[in-house]
């Protein structure tokens, strides 16, 4: 079974590593002015032209957008799972990670994820649910790292606007809405990681270097919370090697238990 594309790529550290990780197994079922709670906000820049200073459109992304990459479950078991690829951001203190990509594969079936590169800035409302919580978000943007970007209140309802730019690798966000605002970032127009209930004049900085990881749930559905605590079976960390942008995570009985196993290959092989 296919799902339908989303993408994303691989850009800071996850995409020229080798390997795949170990076979796992797990038995069957206020201040006004900003203040920064992640990494340090960069140094004001010296303008270099009236034209720098006016317009506040992010910079133009770099990178191969369109180079895909495909994540396939095999499930030689005898039990419905659902495969969930997650990222875990280097934040202090961290980010909710949510179920970014997921695909649900049948008995003895398959189920399959594909994303381009291509960062987002992300606004949500979090519903408290049990099993740590669900986003659902209500803006999505294309959001290059190196962007910085201001959570407002106009029209009645919090959005998105562009804010000039801040550290190379990094995307900040500031809540200026006057009212407690969940935003978080994610890649190939889904999100992935999220800061809770962020109060006013207060900015976040996400560093965009996730891992990524991928792990058997009993079942998820897109925003929901998840760890590496919180995978049924797994998680196994997606390391694509040079020149790889297919993983194929097969998904066996041992005994009495499950064991995930990755291997890597092109596309179309």
């Amino acid at each position: 079974m296919r799902q339908g594309s989303l993408a994303q790529l691989f850009t800071l550290c996850a995409g020229a590593l080798c390997g795949c990780g170990p076979a796992l197994s797990s038995p069957l079922p206020a201040d006004s002015r900003p203040r920064a709670e992640s990494a340090p906000l960069s140094p004001p820049r010296e303008p270099a032209a009236l034209a720098d200073l006016d317009d506040p459109s992010p910079p133009v992304s770099q990178g191969p957008e369109e180079e895909v990459h495909e994540v396939e479950l095999h499930n030689e078991t005898e039990q419905t799972w659902t495969m969930v690829v997650f990222q875990i951001l280097p934040q202090t203190p961290p980010a909710d990670s949510v179920s970014w990509q997921q695909a649900t594969a049948p008995r003895k079936g398959r189920g399959y994820v594909s994303y381009r590169a291509g960062y987002d800035v992300v606004i949500a409302s979090f519903i408290d649910t049990p099993g740590g919580g669900l986003y659902r978000s209500t803006q999505t943007l294309s959001a290059p790292p190196g962007t910085a970007w201001n959570v407002v209140f106009k029209d009645g309802v919090q959005q998105l606007e562009p804010a000039g730019t801040t550290a190379a690798g990094q995307i900040r966000m500031t809540n200026l809405s006057g009212r407690l605002s969940s935003m978080g970032v994610g890649q190939s127009g889904a999100a992935s990681s999220y800061r809770r209930n962020v109060a006013g004049n207060v900015s976040v900085q996400f560093v965009m270097s996730p891992s990524r990881w991928v792990g058997l749930f009993e079942s998820a559905v897109s925003g929901q919370v998840v760890s590496r605590d919180t995978a049924s079976v797994g998680p196994l960390e997606l390391r694509f090697p040079e020149g790889h942008r297919r993983a194929t995570l097969t998904a066996s009985l041992d005994h009495e238990s499950v064991k995930l196993t990755l291997e890597y290959g092109d596309i179309g092989e």
